[in-house]
């Protein structure tokens, strides 16, 4: 059985209108790559978070009404005023344990690296006020970027203007 896995950080601020968009057809695209095909089940995994995770929680939703399974996983964090509405919580196919944050997000990354898939983030800011050094060492989402690319996974990073940079992309 081929099993397609897609890792899923961002911003609990949630996605401006033209990064949900791009998200949405980044997570398209790869649903429906040849790359991908024949395949039986897509897994998606995703912190629970407000935000940008129920955002991609639904972008999932609607990809299976029109092709293929979606199973997705939801990785708990703390209970916190950042946690998911519990009706999204009660919608993911699998609930993995609490972890702490960032191990959680670690987790995000390795089950998806384990799984040879791929990676896909909305980023907090604008390609235009990224640092020239390289990205930021704060925050959850930037953090898990980093780990994604330590970790050697496909990746495609979704700026809030709605840009998209891609890193070891298989196509």
């Amino acid at each position: 059985m081929k099993i397609l896995s897609i890792g899923f950080t961002g911003t609990r601020m949630g996605m401006q209108m033209k990064q949900h968009n791009r998200v949405r057809e980044t997570f398209g695209e790869v649903f429906n790559h040849p790359y991908f095909r024949p395949r039986l089940l897509t897994r998606v995994r995703h912190g629970l978070c407000v935000g940008s995770d129920v955002e991609l929680h639904t972008i999932a939703r609607a990809c299976e009404t029109f092709d293929g399974e979606v199973f997705i996983i939801g990785m708990l964090g703390p209970p916190s005023e950042w946690s998911a509405d519990e009706s999204i919580v009660k919608d993911c196919d699998e609930i993995r344990p609490v972890m702490p944050h960032m191990k959680r997000n670690k987790a995000i990354v390795d089950e998806t690296c384990s799984a040879r898939g791929v990676m896909i983030a909305a980023a907090p800011m604008d390609v235009r006020d990224f640092p020239e050094e390289g990205f930021p060492r704060y925050g959850g989402t930037f953090r898990t970027i980093g780990m994604a690319r330590h970790a050697g996974l496909p990746l495609a990073i979704v700026f809030s203007c709605g840009t998209e940079w891609r890193e070891r992309w298989p196509w």
